[in-house]
């Protein structure tokens, strides 16, 4: 919805528009009022109105200049001049200034909203002619990714004929990718605002690491061939593959240069697309310098460190081997995932190739009961520490067995939940917030992918079920701490409920069922009261701008405190003010005083 500024000098004239407007139905949001020139744009550049009236006579700043420095800083926005029949020259001065129209006093209300009506059809059909532009523009640019990510999942897959698929990645390319190999970057741990990254961030990453610069090759050595033996292939399940003369197995014809290349020339061919959450997909020429499984690890490591550097995260990134021809790639991914178990026993942030899980015999050790029961004992008396010991012994056991796929090492984990709730219970904690955190552990638990973040879940979930053990004061006195934090912090526009539950030394959920229960009100709802009540004291008692208001009631958007002010109060500030101060106990005594007035 177009934003509408009214900016003139005299109360009842801005009243009276509004009102017109707003009855009116036009489509329009009168989003602000100025008194002054100098108000008018500075609430022009905080609220980005797209359709400004303008009075020409106000004090200080009149409206022409006003019109000049707004119209310097957001040249699209339409300005609409106030002014009187004696005043009738500013009018075509505003017109050189860049004003679409304007209206001579007294305004009449079927002429305003007749110039009202036409300026805002042409605000939104340039918003619509914009936003189709801007639609335009990105699925052009996301094309490129989308097929690639096809070719890659269906070269994965391998449910397209090997000429086809030939065909198409010389279309892509302008080459074909000769002794694949795939390497598959998964994210280790994280903090959790990685999830809030924007979607493709990390593939970028992957993307720049692979440019020569990056990855540390020799510009004359990439992608060079020159007829150089192939070094013996290792060969899985008996499986062999047909290659031609030049042993690079291309399918169909010789390669053709094409207009477009994803990468510079000199750079390792490469296909690069989205797998599962958290993992990055590529297939790879493992040719030239890339011969061998060192220069793979090699490049595997230099992918790794970007990651690194590029994000709040590690990454462990792992290799199938190389095969002659495209139809054997799905082998080399299904190697490359197979590695990933490995994190789960040895730790993550590393390099692994699918040779390296080769382990070497060992006889299995037996169960420590004992440690079992010494567990559960110390769970009973509350003793923390001890009880941290002794899980440690248990994970050392289980991340020491043979490494299987991650949902049975997920499954011997999950058990330890169900061990500790059982005790947690025995010992007096209520049974059904025991439930809900085992719950919520379990379900955390199918993101983990390495030995070190299953310790620490294991850790975090011991510490939340001997919360629940406490009194009933203790919990009290959560709550308490927690308010308390909340009432000296609202006004951070970056607080969130896992600082609170940090403070409160309880997980976000528990502190979130916590609030509801003895508050009687969601986290949200709380902090936005605590904000609304700060803001309409400032509103009353203070004249700061409704900016300054907004950032010290805990927003850092002016435009967004705007809405949630108005959703909550049923007025604007502005409107707020003028009627708080207008009305102080009227205000003060009905909470729907606003309701009444409009």
């Amino acid at each position: 919805m177009p934003g509408l500024l009214i900016a003139d000098d005299e109360d009842i004239v801005r009243d009276t528009i509004r009102s017109i407007v707003e009855s009116a139905g036009l489509g329009l949001d009168p989003i602000g009022e100025a008194r002054t020139g100098q108000e008018a744009v500075t609430l022009a550049l905080q609220m980005q109105p797209d359709i400004i009236l303008m009075d020409v006579r106000m004090p200080g700043m009149d409206g022409l200049e006003a019109t000049r420095t707004i119209r310097s800083q957001q040249p699209g926005v339409k300005v609409i001049i106030l002014t009187a029949y004696d005043e009738f020259a500013f009018s075509q001065e505003a017109l050189r200034l860049g004003a679409v129209d304007y209206l001579l006093k007294p305004v009449r209300p079927s002429v305003l909203l007749e110039v009202l009506s036409r300026i805002g059809a042409q605000v939104a059909e340039e918003h619509r002619s914009r936003h189709s532009t801007a639609e335009t523009h990105l699925r052009l640019q996301a094309a490129l990714p989308m097929v690639e990510a096809r070719l890659v999942h269906s070269l994965v897959r391998g449910d397209t004929p090997p000429r086809q698929m030939a065909e198409q990645l010389d279309a892509y390319l302008g080459k074909q990718i000769s002794w694949p190999a795939v390497l598959v970057v998964a994210v280790d741990q994280h903090d959790p605002d990685w999830s809030v990254q924007p979607a493709g961030l990390l593939g970028d990453i992957v993307r720049r690491a692979l440019a020569p610069t990056e990855v540390g090759l020799a510009p004359s050595e990439v992608g060079e061939d020159a007829g150089a033996a192939e070094p013996p292939m290792p060969v899985e399940d008996g499986v062999r593959a047909d290659t031609g003369a030049d042993g690079v197995g291309h399918v169909g014809p010789p390669p053709q240069v094409r207009p477009y290349r994803l990468y510079r020339p000199d750079a390792p061919t490469a296909l690069v697309a989205e797998g599962e959450a958290g993992q990055v997909i590529v297939v790879i020429a493992a040719e030239g310098p890339l011969a061998n499984t060192a220069h793979l690890k090699d490049l595997g490591h230099r992918i790794r460190a970007a990651v690194e550097s590029g994000a709040p995260v590690t990454a462990t990134v792992t290799i199938g081997r190389r095969y002659p021809t495209l139809d054997l790639v799905p082998v080399s991914y299904s190697e490359a995932q197979r590695a990933q178990w490995l994190r789960l026993c040895s730790g993550g942030n590393s390099v692994v190739h699918v040779d390296d899980m080769r382990r070497a015999d060992r006889a299995p050790q037996p169960y420590p009961i004992a440690a079992e029961r010494a567990l559960l004992y110390q769970m009973r008396v509350g003793d923390l520490e001890e009880c941290s010991r002794v899980l440690d012994e248990l994970i050392d056991y289980l991340l020491g067995l043979p490494c299987d796929p991650p949902e049975m090492v997920h499954t011997r984990f999950a058990e330890l939940i169900t061990l500790t709730s059982r005790a947690a219970i025995d010992a007096g904690a209520p049974f059904e917030h025991v439930l809900e955190i085992s719950h919520e552990r379990i379900v955390a638990l199918n993101g983990l992918r390495t030995g070190a973040t299953l310790r620490a879940w294991a850790q975090e979930s011991l510490k939340l079920l001997k919360g629940q053990i406490a009194p009933v004061a203790a919990r009290d006195h959560i709550v308490e701490r927690a308010v308390q934090f909340l009432m000296e912090n609202f006004r951070r526009p970056d607080l969130q409920l896992k600082d609170v539950a940090s403070v409160a030394n309880v997980s976000a959920s528990h502190l979130a069922h916590l609030l509801r229960t003895h508050v009687g009100a969601s986290f949200v709802r709380y902090l936005t009261a605590l904000r609304m009540e700060e803001a309409k004291r400032l509103l009353t008692e203070t004249d700061l701008k409704v900016a300054t208001v907004a950032g010290q009631a805990g927003y850092d958007d002016p435009t967004y405190f705007y809405r949630v002010f108005r959703r909550e109060t049923g007025m604007t500030p502005i409107v707020y003010r003028r009627r708080a101060r207008l009305f102080p106990n009227r205000m003060a005594d009905n909470e729907d005083f606003g309701d009444q007035l409009r």
